[in-house]
């Protein structure tokens, strides 16, 4: 067997190369030969590279967020149906955020999910697609990592990710330029999405077009439209974290920050107590996570799946705390913390972190269930059985 791996530089603070490398590295420890094509640079460079790929050599493609797709054609047949290569797209957000990608020419064509909303709306408005699948990422890898004792941690609470340039109040301005009729419908959206917690962004759409306004159009209309909407997503992670941040912040309470742009919402609390450590290395997030007693998950745009947050710090020994949706309700109840909003967390956290029995049987039970399904081994052995 012999697989494709695609990489880029840059990508989610280099999350996507750090993922591609811990498959890459699985797949070779089982003796399945691997090569890897760099598209950071120019497409002809990177079309010169893709000299390797020759009819029948590999079993399979895998890309993440449409890396190495390219869409490249011969004659006017895609590039990897001429040689007979299964392509996997593993996608890290909303379909809709790749909708030229999903359009491809490619008649082999995969799509791996992280929620399996995601898996339901790609098999309702994309029959082009040979297969879907759902698979929730595995937890980083960090050989070296020492798993500290609970009482050895020295951060109570840990948050890693980023926030936008511009706050929710600058990008609703920002949206309210928008032409006619997709500046309104963006607002509303947003809207349906802040009062139906469980909705994603294509479910609200699909209600405000069908319910509100008898939307009679095609399939294909109706994607073009939301493929102008689905920029509410942006606002929807900002406000998220916002909010959630925004509470802790105010309740002074003393949380470690990791990422990029936080800056602006330290500036709107300055009497908060967090620590602001800035960006780090995807390969850190491990060795932060191990001295962690508590990692705070926030998934705004997961509905019905999880982050790669949280089989990373159950990995590393630390209890997960996150806003609940219907996949961490189903699978993961009796594994992490869960709360449904900032009232629920605020009342919720301080007890946590005073229940040590509870705190130690919750990491207890993440940690093992991690360990049996949610690391790069299993993950690859999901893989190969989509291949096969």
């Amino acid at each position: 067997m012999r697989i494709l791996l695609f990489k880029q530089q840059n990508t989610c603070y280099d999350s996507v190369n750090a993922m591609i490398d811990s498959m890459n590295a699985e797949f070779i420890s089982r003796g399945i030969a691997c090569d890897v094509i760099d598209v950071s640079q120019d497409r002809e460079v990177v079309l010169a590279h893709m000299n390797i790929i020759e009819p029948n050599k590999y079993d399979a493609a895998i890309a993440i967020n449409a890396v190495g797709q390219q869409n490249v054609t011969m004659g006017g047949e895609n590039l990897f149906d001429i040689c007979n290569i299964p392509f996997f797209n593993i996608l890290l957000d909303h379909p809709m955020e790749h909708y030229d990608n999903l359009k491809t020419t490619c008649r082999n064509y995969h799509i791996i999910c992280l929620d399996r909303k995601h898996v339901s709306f790609i098999k309702r408005y994309f029959p082009n697609i040979a297969g879907v699948h759902f698979l929730p990422l595995a937890g980083g890898n960090a050989d070296n990592t020492e798993i500290k004792e609970i009482s050895e941690r020295s951060m109570e609470l840990v948050f890693a990710g980023s926030l936008l340039k511009y706050s929710c109040e600058e990008l609703l301005e920002g949206y309210k330029k928008y032409p006619e009729p997709y500046n309104g419908l963006i607002l509303r959206v947003i809207d349906r999405m802040i009062s139906h917690g469980g909705e994603d962004i294509s479910e609200a759409f699909n209600y405000i077009m069908y319910d509100d306004f008898g939307w009679n159009g095609t399939d294909e209309e109706f994607l073009d439209v939301l493929s102008e909407v689905q920029i509410a997503n942006y606002f929807m992670r900002t406000f998220a974290r916002e909010e959630i941040l925004g509470l802790l912040l105010k309740m002074q309470f003393p949380i470690h920050l990791y990422g990029g742009g936080m800056e602006r919402i330290l500036k709107r609390y300055p009497n908060n107590k967090a620590v602001y450590h800035g960006r780090i290395p995807f390969n850190r997030m491990p060795e932060v996570y191990s001295d962690a007693r508590i990692v705070l998950n926030i998934n705004p745009i997961f509905k019905d799946g999880c982050h790669d947050r949280i089989p990373t710090a159950m990995l590393y020994g630390a209890a997960v705390l996150t806003d609940s949706n219907s996949y961490t309700d189903e699978v993961l109840s009796d594994k992490l913390f869960t709360f449904e909003n900032t009232d629920v967390l605020a009342q919720a956290l301080p007890q946590i972190l005073e229940d040590e029995v509870t705190l130690n049987e919750i990491i207890t039970k993440g940690y093992e269930y991690a360990k049996s399904n949610m690391t790069w081994s299993k993950y690859v052995d999901e893989l190969l059985q989509f291949i096969s």
